[in-house]
């Protein structure tokens, strides 16, 4: 009879425990998102990282079958070899351990450091390095990665013996000035390593080093030493075939912006080496080194032929690159700056700002951008056959825009200086577009005044401009220079019907051009459209106009990043969005066979579709799902046309986020639809907690 009242209590105090708990701030930083996400070329693994908002993350590498091959405690940054074999990631630091570092305000070089992971995916054996600043892997044939380490930390010098009073002073630490010498910033170690057989190279002073896209070649800077005057900065091209190294460049300053061409066989950088770090102006050249040749040689200074009056090789990195064959190597100019004063006492210096109505920016936007437009490089073309300078863009362009992926018979130029002040009323400037000859550097103007975007064919033998003033496309055929409508025998908008800013509606855009310029793909609101540049064909509608009947957008998703042009029998993976329902799905389809619907009700589900990345030799896609109830998960499935949608609905969840959302009070959201003020059916989204009662009143 005792025991009843402590049944009783236990039976009362059941609710209690099955209530769920408010969410509120305190739980904020635990909640996980799911971030990066790669799927290995031959569609069997999937890596993904899970973090929280503060705090470690972890990645997982899983099976396409949901099994796990590894995790990995605070991994990210991963990368997959190209034969499907090895993945490796970085490894932050704990959290704890670099914020504890941060309030404590640690130098830089004190902070904790990286470590990096390599794992066999075959077997999920994990190999781990300490103190990594960075690594590398070749984007095709990757046998090799690159690891660079961090500085070895200086033995701390020895104390003096107590009552010593004839101790000297610690000499400097390594890279330290000494007797007035210039800094020197050691390059540290190089650990070159063969994936499969485990084979390894290590190359000390290293500060700079990559691959070429074939993985048969290494590049290699490295820095002088301090104290040793005999050891001098190089660049080292090591042959990954035969492990043999060249120096095809010593005895620099300064060197960066390293570009090969796709095969391996030429390279091209910038140098200097006439100056010392204190110099007020430093005068780079453009290097180069072909393979058979004993060293890299300057092919451009501010001197050579073509080259613009007060105007220098630009060391802005981004502006050298060659194009896909190999025969054009690109590289920028910029204006020679005045030297800085650096006699005149700083309190007796005049500082006044200067500001034209009309100047392309107001002051305070010249101000914030000054240091972006001292960087600015213009594109130029060295030409091998006159050994001189071909100057393609100038100030007065936005943009250059490269044709067959810097191979093109012409090149497109958008030039809109001295209208940009414009952009503070009209949200974009008007633009004057020009076709560049990049063997010759002359242009030719095709169109004035023009608001709107540009659009060059693969091969550059057509440019399609929108003009969001007529709200209409037009296309310049550079082979007869003229210039037709685009698409006119379409009736339907192709821009933004439903633009509610005071601006120009946008144009739906394009999904791409075909392969030979054939025709591009064009949206409208609902579909995607299949237009003759040439204007001799009518357009078609390749989605047979069953997204504006079924209120159903279809937009492509480009699953290759490289993908310059779509093909001819290409199959498309296509987003589609629900207007109705809010609904998502996946459709694919072959390009050149009939666009159809089976089934309404199965082309889209009640869930947001998102991330969808494909295995680049397999169809296999990694996708994420994800509702108002539940955070993004991700999923595998196969990318079969004839069961698109049946897959993606028993696709395969690799991980659900956030399992710990059950305890807590969440909700529920439903679309909703009501008659306006103005008579319009419009539409809205009610949200509901958890324990919402229809009969009670709900604020």
């Amino acid at each position: 009879m005792k025991l009843l009242p402590i049944i009783g209590l236990l039976v009362l105090s059941i609710p209690g425990f099955a209530q769920k708990k408010p969410l509120d701030h305190t739980v904020y930083d635990g909640w996980q998102n799911i971030a990066e996400r790669i799927v290995s070329d031959n569609g069997a693994f999937v890596a993904f990282t899970v973090v929280p908002q503060e705090g470690d993350g972890q990645l997982y590498i899983k099976r396409k079958d949901g099994s796990a091959v590894a995790a990995i405690a605070r991994g990210y940054n991963a990368n997959i070899t190209d034969n499907s074999q090895f993945l490796i990631c970085r490894i932050k630091a704990p959290f704890k351990d670099t914020r504890d570092a941060r309030i404590k305000k640690k130098r830089p070089d004190e902070m904790p450091k990286d470590s990096i992971a390599i794992v066999n995916l075959n077997n999920g054996g994990i190999q781990k390095m300490a103190a990594v600043k960075s690594f590398k892997i070749a984007d095709e044939n990757a046998s090799h990665i690159a690891i660079l380490f961090e500085k070895k930390p200086a033995a701390p010098a020895p104390r003096p013996a107590q009552g010593d009073s004839t101790a000297r002073p610690s000499a400097p630490a390594p890279g330290a000035a000494r007797n007035n010498a210039e800094p020197i910033e050691e390059g540290t170690d190089l650990l070159v390593m063969n994936l499969t057989s485990g084979d390894t190279m290590v190359f000390p002073l290293v500060s700079e080093y990559f691959f070429s896209k074939k993985g048969n070649v290494l590049l290699m800077e490295t820095t002088k030493k301090a104290n040793d005057n005999k050891v001098k900065s190089s660049v080292v091209k090591l042959d990954l075939s035969n492990r043999t190294t060249r120096i095809i460049l010593a005895g620099f300053n300064d060197a960066k912006a390293y570009r090969m061409d796709e095969a391996g066989e030429q390279l091209a950088f910038i140098a200097e080496r006439d100056s010392s770090s204190k110099s007020l102006q430093k005068f780079y050249k453009l290097y180069y080194h072909k393979n058979g040749a004993d060293s890299a040689t300057a092919i451009v200074d501010r001197k050579t032929s073509g080259m613009p009056s007060n105007y220098t090789v630009s060391e802005n990195a981004q502006a050298i690159s060659f194009s896909k064959s190999g025969n054009r190597l690109f590289f920028g100019t910029a204006p020679v700056l005045p030297v800085k004063d650096t006699l005149t006492p700083e309190f007796e210096r005049v500082s006044v700002d200067v500001w034209h109505y009309n100047d392309d920016y107001l002051q305070p936007v010249q101000l914030k951008n000054l240091q972006q437009e001292l960087n600015k490089a213009y594109l130029a073309r060295y030409d091998f056959d006159k050994k001189a300078v071909v100057q393609i863009g100038s100030p007065a362009f936005r943009s250059v825009m490269q044709t067959q992926e810097g191979d093109g018979l012409v090149f497109y130029g958008m030039a809109d200086e001295g209208k940009r002040i414009a952009t503070q009323w009209l949200g974009g400037a008007y633009m004057d577009i020009y076709a560049i000859d990049p063997v010759t550097g002359s242009r030719k103007i095709i169109q004035k005044n023009i608001k709107g975007n540009a659009y060059p064919s693969y091969t550059g033998k057509y440019l399609v401009m929108y003009n969001d003033i007529a709200r209409k496309y037009s296309v310049y055929a550079s082979d007869n220079q003229q210039i037709s409508a685009l698409a006119a025998d379409i009736k339907l908008p192709l821009y933004d019907v439903e633009n509610d800013v005071p601006d120009e509606p946008n144009p739906y855009g394009i999904a791409g051009w075909l392969e030979n310029d054939q025709a591009l793909l064009i949206y409208d609101q609902f579909d995607i459209w299949q237009v003759d540049p040439a204007g001799k064909k009518a357009s078609v509608n390749i989605t047979n106009g069953l997204g504006r009947k079924n209120q159903l957008v279809f937009r492509n998703i480009n699953l290759n990043r490289e993908e310059r042009f779509i093909k001819n029998n290409q199959q498309l993976l296509l987003n589609v969005f629900n207007r109705k329902n809010k609904g998502s799905g996946l459709k694919a389809h072959t390009m050149g066979t009939t666009f159809q619907i089976a089934d309404l009700n199965a082309e889209t589900l009640p869930l947001r579709i998102s991330a969808v990345a494909k295995a680049k030799n397999a169809d296999i896609i990694s996708f994420g799902t994800e509702t108002f109830e539940r955070s993004t998960n991700i999923a595998v499935a196969a990318l079969q046309a004839n069961s698109l949608m049946k897959d993606i609905k028993e696709a395969t969840v690799l991980h659900q986020p956030n399992p710990q959302q059950s305890q807590y009070n969440w909700g529920t959201a439903e679309l909703f639809t009501w008659k306006a003020y103005t008579g319009k059916m419009a539409e809205g989204i009610i949200y509901k907690p958890e324990d919402f009662d229809p009969k009670k009143n709900t604020p």
